[in-house]
């Protein structure tokens, strides 16, 4: 058994350093330039000794050991890194070193895990999480979950991928780019849908033609614009009906005249789609270009 005086030290360490031995209920103060490293005693050496430390620098102080670091901060590894501020209490269980709690700055560990509500309320401060290399940041909630009041891209601007965006106030886009969706061999019926875009590029038409766009949603109040672009050959055909979600829906044409479209051209079919009352309504135009 290792044997200690029962004693209160406080003992400054400024740099690079082992500490040789250590006595019950040693305080640690950590000064001077940060980062550096400290070695702490084996733990078999220190069974049942507890120690405090604090980091009075202004950068990351690294406790190290031959043992592990285990518990409230602790990472399970040899090493224990304490940010500016922090108050670590230890306490050697003969194999490993405890760490009984962390308070007083921020903390520092390989790997957190929490069962229960994690609050982060800092008061006019930041929260930033932020993998290094190829890293990533998952919420996912058992249920759809919400993130509120929070600026996406406030200050830095990145690339970022949504597979459905609401916004119900003003929305601002340096640019934008839609998917083309082409389809070929088009003949007088396709169905395409609503998750491939709302721009198609239409080849191989053989006759007037039918357009059911799929998978439209129903929700009423909404509006969708559809375009079709289509590369006529040596006849010209245009979409005389329009189906939505495989229900037939009156294309209005603008001045209630269906146009004809012109051979050997670019053709853009444009539609206005909108459900006011749980009925689809379309309005339309066709423009010829070339």
């Amino acid at each position: 058994m290792a044997r200690y005086i029962t004693s209160t030290l406080v003992q400054t360490i400024s740099g690079a350093t082992n500490i040789g031995s250590t006595f019950e209920g040693q305080y640690f103060k950590f000064t001077g330039t940060a980062p550096y490293t400290v070695g702490l005693p084996a733990p078999a050496l220190t069974a049942g000794v507890s120690m405090t430390f604090y980091n009075a620098t202004s950068g990351t102080i690294t406790l190290s050991s031959v043992g592990n670091f285990i518990g409230a901060a602790g990472s399970g590894a040899t090493t224990q890194t304490m940010g500016t501020g922090i108050v670590i209490p230890v306490v050697s269980d003969g194999t490993s070193y405890i760490v009984l709690a962390a308070s007083g700055g921020p903390v520092s560990a390989t790997t957190l895990s929490a069962s229960s509500t994690v609050t982060l309320s800092p008061a006019n401060a930041n929260v930033a999480i932020s993998p290094s290399g190829t890293g990533s940041v998952t919420i996912a909630p058992a249920s759809a979950g919400t993130l509120n009041n929070i600026v996406i891209g406030g200050s830095t601007a990145a690339a970022g991928t949504f597979t459905d965006l609401t916004a119900t106030g003003t929305t601002t886009l340096a640019e934008i780019t839609e998917v083309l969706f082409p389809i070929a061999s088009y003949g007088t019926s396709q169905a395409s849908a609503f998750a491939n875009g709302a721009v198609f590029y239409i080849t191989g038409v053989t006759g007037n033609f039918t357009f059911n766009y799929t998978g439209v949603p129903t929700t009423q109040s909404r509006t969708i614009t559809l375009t079709l672009i289509i590369a006529q050959g040596g006849t010209a055909y245009v979409p005389t009906t329009l189906q939505i979600n495989g229900a037939g829906v009156s294309i209005n044409y603008a001045g209630g005249i269906v146009p004809t479209g012109r051979a050997n051209k670019i053709d853009v079919a444009s539609f206005f789609i909108y459900n006011v009352s749980g009925t689809f309504v379309a309005v339309g135009a066709l423009s010829s270009y070339g």
